[in-house]
């Protein structure tokens, strides 16, 4: 069994180390930093993670395995239909991501910035296409069931949304990211209209009514409170 010291030990650190990558940026901020903030031995930080990049991959796969979960949970829910549960995991994604802005902050300026980490960005899509793709046939099943999806093709539209979900989201992490090095705010205008366009072809995909979906309005949402948060935050 996990020893919940130990556990405890390591989010210790996990917090430390995101609140001054937060505060100072990844390249000012030093492991020696970390351990003395943490109050940890170099021994005791060893034991959890082989280093400071190590810990951008655990926190990037955190947040990755934290959305999995949240969709896997609104798929097992037996009081909404599956248009109601496409809906809502867009909405509880993105709230996450406005509740765990720290977070969000390390893996836009370090994980999707200049492809500066191609293997753990890697890893990342992986792990969001192998877990995510069934959870998506589920519900392309159900809706067909229920009659309110039309898709002849249903492994292959769970394959493609999966797909275009993923590329999407790293595509507009790199624009975000660039956004806020900037300070610049006129490419959110393009990239809202980037996420009426992933809906425009989703709908297609599943044979939903144009506007039946609500990924264009969330996700414009998400990014001025994101950009309120962080990028006026700082002023």
């Amino acid at each position: 069994m996990p020893n919940p010291h130990a556990q405890s030990r390591r989010q210790q650190i996990l917090h430390t180390a995101l609140k001054l990558f937060a505060q100072q940026g990844y390249e000012e901020t030093s492991l020696q930093d970390i351990i003395e903030t943490a109050g940890v031995s170099k021994g005791g930080f060893y034991h959890h993670f082989r280093s400071k990049a190590d810990l951008v991959d655990s926190i990037a796969q955190t947040m990755m395995s934290m959305v999995l979960t949240t969709v896997a949970d609104v798929v097992k829910r037996n009081d909404l239909s599956a248009l109601e549960k496409l809906n809502e995991h867009f909405r509880l994604v993105n709230s996450q991501k406005t509740q765990h802005v720290d977070e969000v902050t390390v893996i836009l300026f370090e994980l999707y910035s200049g492809h500066k980490n191609l293997l753990l960005e890697d890893r990342i899509f992986r792990l969001g296409r192998d877990r995510l793709e069934p959870l998506i046939r589920a519900i392309i099943d159900q809706g067909t069931a229920e009659g309110t999806f039309r898709v002849p093709y249903p492994a292959e539209a769970a394959e493609l949304y999966v797909h275009l979900f993923l590329y999407n989201q790293r595509q507009a992490a790199e624009t975000f990211t660039q956004i806020l090095r900037t300070r610049n705010p006129e490419p959110l205008v393009s990239l809202k209209r980037r996420y009426g366009f992933v809906q425009d072809l989703l709908e297609h995909t599943l044979g939903l009514a144009p506007g039946s979906l609500v990924l264009q309005e969330v996700a414009a949402a998400t990014l001025d409170d994101l950009w309120q948060q962080i990028a006026l935050g700082d002023d």
